[in-house]
């Protein structure tokens, strides 16, 4: 498996900042922290003002309420968010002058949907108090989402307790249990009766895996061991196509009835656990059949995870049948509360809205995703391949292409399709035919196979649009002759926001992805052709009056002159980004450019991009100053 970089949970995003997510303003963000501070310090004046306990909090609740009728309900509810982060934020002798317990009592209210509680401060001192989660369900009754960091110092009987407490908050949609000690890991088998009405959780465990028995029994209730016997009984797709391996455990051949599974098996829509110690396919497939509702799963937070072999073996349940069952025993099984766990065919499709596939894989694997996955709206292709079919070696002729093109579209509501260093004529295959519907393309080519872009003209609704390649010279065209004929400019990706081109591009595609008044959001390695001249540069720019942000990676093209001119024409610009010798070219006039982005709001950066040597201009950089990345209006 790919490790996940450290802080990501999803595949890698690239550097330009979304369409969803415009920058900030920067000042806006300072003065939110002035009143909140303004705010903190009353309460705390109230909070100290008596010794009485129960006085003292009225105090601070009546000068808090007073502070935030100013504001609308949002506003006020993010407040009192902003004010339990900033206690969590304060050293011991700030913290325990005022106490978690006697800050909750304040700043919680029955508005609240979310609470984020720490058992462990970051210094490592614990700072739970058996009052906390009471004096939540008291003030927060109607609560939907908790998180919950665990301590190291929490007793055995921890488990049973917060499985009470939790199960005092009838409308709970979204839990999040982080750092749980090995200790208190028994909490697995207490959420699901605690949580019926779950559709989110998340669990982070202190540095020790989830066994395959435990992290089944998160969501089976019945006799783990009645579970294992049976399914040892039954032999799976991979047994009977090498019956030299080991035999593994057929989970993905059996209905377990609803009365054996936890109530949040049938609510929950994403599952994220840190650290499932198993590749076993089919105990996910389990996880996947008896969870109707379920989105998204993660199993780990420093890998991604391929479930497509535990699709694949739904899908081949579901295209042959028991010698031990009919589809009238399934009937028959749904309704009945006896304890009859039997092998039967899965009938039914996943809700999964997000899949990730890496490396060499069989094409049913990616077929039977396309038939139970009508839900999918992002796949990420990460060095994915067709296992060879035959003698046959794997090329473009060697590709089952037309059932590529007929599975595939079958997945209408795809969106985002990421396919990175993977094989050349499946990624136009596969885009060509969502192509229609995809809204985010981004293709991260290894420099072997440059396809040609024809693919492109079918994407009408494409908004976000990133292509990167290692380091080759632009070629003459990157459209066939038959496609040049038909291509206008004008209707080429007519509804393109964001463009991320990581490579060195020739004048046809400039023209097609950069002279577009719809951009948005820029993030280009050059600009040879279409910003040739200085005049061209800045003419270039009036095309773009919707800009947010423009990162532009080539040394000694950017001046403070051409910047100036350009802000002037860019009303909703909030983020720039340039190659880090303009500083220096530039030496006093650049404090102009400095003032003029933060009188704007406009959030500078100078960087010193790796990626500039893919431009075939990118080995006349001059000197450079420094190595280091540097923020100008932070």
């Amino acid at each position: 498996m790919r490790p996940k970089p450290p802080t990501s949970t999803t595949p890698p995003p690239s550097t330009t900042p979304s369409s969803s997510e415009e920058a900030s303003a920067v000042g806006l963000e300072g003065e939110n922290k002035d009143d909140m501070l303004n705010i903190y310090f009353s309460i705390v004046d109230a909070l100290l003002r008596t010794a009485d306990e129960e006085q003292s909090h009225n105090f601070a609740r009546d000068e808090l309420n007073k502070k935030l009728s100013q504001y609308d309900a949002n506003k006020s509810k993010d407040m009192r968010h902003r004010l339990l982060k900033h206690f969590q934020s304060l050293g011991k002798e700030a913290r325990d002058l005022v106490g978690l317990f006697r800050l909750l009592d304040v700043v919680l209210d029955d508005q609240m949907d979310l609470v984020e509680i720490p058992c462990r401060d970051e210094d490592g001192s614990e700072c739970f108090d058996n009052r906390i989660l009471p004096i939540i369900i008291k003030r927060c009754p109607d609560l939907g989402k908790l998180h919950f960091r665990c301590a190291n110092g929490l007793g055995q009987d921890w488990p049973e307790s917060i499985g009470f407490y939790i199960s005092q908050f009838p409308l709970l949609t979204s839990l999040h249990l982080d750092k749980v000690p090995f200790q208190c890991k028994t909490i697995i088998s207490v959420l699901g009766k605690s949580c019926p009405r779950l559709k989110f959780l998340r669990l982070g465990f202190d540095n020790f895996p989830l066994s395959t028995d435990e992290f089944l029994s998160i969501f089976y209730s019945g006799d783990l061991n009645i579970l294992k016997n049976l399914t040892s009984n039954v032999s799976s797709i991979e047994d009977l196509h090498n019956p030299a391996s080991e035999q593994k455990k057929a989970y993905s051949e059996y209905f377990v009835p609803p009365h054996l599974l936890h109530p949040f098996c049938q609510t929950l829509e994403e599952i994220r656990i840190n650290y499932f110690n198993s590749d076993e396919p089919y105990v996910i497939a389990f996880i996947l059949r008896h969870l109707p509702l379920l989105q998204k799963l993660e199993t780990s937070d420093f890998e991604f995870k391929d479930y497509t072999a535990s699709i694949r073996a739904l899908w081949d349940s579901q295209n042959r049948s028991h010698q031990e069952s009919t589809d009238e025993d399934m009937e028959l099984s749904l309704t009945s509360e006896s304890d009859s766990i039997v092998p039967k065919r899965f009938l039914g499709k996943l809700a999964l809205t997000s899949l990730f596939v890496e490396g060499e894989t069989d094409y049913l694997n990616l077929k039977s995703m396309c038939d139970l996955c009508p839900e999918l709206q992002k796949l990420h292709l990460l060095e994915t391949s067709i296992r060879d079919v035959g003698e046959t070696k794997n090329t473009e002729n060697a590709l089952p292409l037309p059932e590529i093109a007929s599975d595939f579209k079958k997945l209408n509501k795809l969106r985002v399709l990421t396919c990175t260093e993977s094989d050349g004529p499946l990624c136009s295959a596969i885009t060509q035919a969502t192509a229609p519907f995809l809204t985010t393309l981004e293709v991260v080519l290894d420099g072997v196979f440059i396809p040609k872009f024809d693919f492109l003209i079918s994407c009408n609704n494409l908004q976000i649009l990133k292509l990167s390649t290692e380091f080759h010279p632009p070629l003459k065209s990157y459209f066939s002759a038959e496609t040049k004929l038909n291509l206008r400019p004008e209707t080429f990706l007519p509804k393109l926001e964001e463009v991320q081109l990581d490579f060195c591009m020739n004048s046809e595609l400039e023209e097609l992805f950069l002279k577009k008044s719809t951009l948005k959001h820029i993030d280009v390695l050059c600009l040879h052709h279409v910003g040739k001249s200085d005049e061209q540069f800045i003419e270039l720019f009036l095309q773009w009056p919707q800009l947010v942000s423009f990162k532009y990676k080539m040394p000694r093209k950017f001046t403070v002159d051409m910047g100036l001119k350009i802000l002037a024409h860019l009303p909703h610009l909030r983020s720039l980004s340039l190659f880090k010798d303009i500083k220096y070219r530039c030496s006093g006039d650049f404090n102009q450019l400095k003032k003029t982005c933060r009188e704007r709001n406009i959030k500078l950066d100078l960087n010193l991009f790796v990626d500039t040597y893919l431009c075939i201009e990118g080995d006349v950089n001059g000197d450079r100053v420094s190595t280091s990345d540097e923020s100008e209006t932070d």
